[in-house]
């Protein structure tokens, strides 16, 4: 069974446009907005700040990179149990609301 797995990744100019394609080339989405079952991603060299993502859990791209590099029986599918459970390892930081004072 083929789990679909949905991303969101802040606009930063090309880096947003590989990764987007990347992704979608291999059976991801990317939506626009950040929602409870898609994952942050940070592309990597992307100039982002903690205000370019939402409350939540942050990852970095080598997930998906690693992933797909990795997937040698279906290498057009992105997803699948075996890609959550390594997205842990590929943790960047976990993006709090701020408070002012």
């Amino acid at each position: 069974m083929f789990l679909y797995i949905v991303f969101y990744i802040p606009e930063c100019g090309a880096h947003y446009d590989e990764l987007k394609e990347l992704i979608e080339l291999h059976g991801g989405m990317v939506v626009e907005q950040h929602e409870c079952f898609t994952y942050q991603i940070k592309p990597e060299h992307a100039q982002l700040k903690m205000k370019d993502f939402y409350q939540g859990p942050i990852y970095i791209c080598t997930w998906i990179k690693d992933s797909i590099t990795k997937n040698k029986v279906n290498p057009m599918e992105i997803g699948g149990t075996k890609m959550i459970a390594k997205k842990d390892d590929n943790f960047l930081s976990e993006c709090t609301p701020h408070v002012s004072s």
